[in-house]
């Protein structure tokens, strides 16, 4: 359909989601899923006109395997017919050489547990998984809740360490943007266990009044509209 010897450069980077993966045997990285809440992309004409044409011609595309066809099927993966599956198959196997697949703990870090049969497919297939759950943050560059939940819903219930200190920095970074604001102060407290969500969210108390949704306190719109200006700074 398109010339071999087309070059398209380096447009996108992404982690896989290897948790996604289903079935008894080792699955190849090219055929686990992208993972849809992270994707880094250079925009590039060629690229969009090639999923356009993707898209239009549905050849590799089935009610079954989703995008892809024989190539992605064994995996049966979730959003295998929607873009995970679309960017699969096109970087997977259109496109092989223009992506770079990132370090699932340092980008997207999702704490999640690798200590199961699904997990490693594709991913360490003769080495130990890489456990994100202890990653430094030091080395993280962005986090994504789905699994240690929304800082507000106030989740006190929330056991693992790595994410009490996720909420741990989310509510820092509110707390520092209504600063800018002279909101009103934190109350004092004394140094805060961030490996603990009990102790996360009593240090944090005027954003959550207690565990659940219903005890959560959003920001006060006004913040945003009294935020300094970038070209005049105040």
């Amino acid at each position: 359909m398109w010339s071999s010897h087309k070059t398209i450069p380096i447009t996108s980077y992404f982690v896989r989601d290897y948790n996604m993966v289903k079935g008894p045997e080792p699955v190849p990285p090219n055929r686990v899923n992208m993972q849809g809440g992270f994707w880094i992309v250079k925009p590039h004409r060629g690229v969009f006109e090639e999923l356009c044409e993707i898209l239009r011609d549905g050849v590799d595309y089935s009610a079954e395997g989703g995008w892809g066809g024989p190539h992605l099927m064994p995996s049966h993966y979730y959003g295998v017919a929607q873009i995970q599956g679309l960017l699969s198959y096109y970087y997977g196997f259109f496109r092989p050489f223009s992506s770079v697949e990132l370090n699932r703990c340092h980008y997207n870090n999702m704490v999640d547990n690798p200590n199961r049969r699904q997990a490693c497919h594709g991913e360490e297939l003769t080495r130990q998984c890489q456990d994100c759950r202890y990653t430094p943050l030091s080395k993280i560059r962005s986090i994504h809740l789905t699994l240690c939940q929304k800082p507000w819903w106030c989740p006190g219930w929330i056991k693992e360490v790595q994410c009490s200190k996720f909420h741990y920095e989310w509510h820092r970074i509110r707390e520092d943007l209504e600063s800018l604001v002279k909101a009103p102060p934190q109350s004092a407290s004394k140094q805060v266990n961030t490996s603990d969500m009990t102790s996360v969210l009593g240090r944090f108390r005027r954003h959550c009044r207690r565990s659940g949704s219903k005890g959560y306190r959003p920001i006060d719109p006004s913040v945003f509209s009294k935020l300094p200006s970038r070209s005049n700074p105040k």
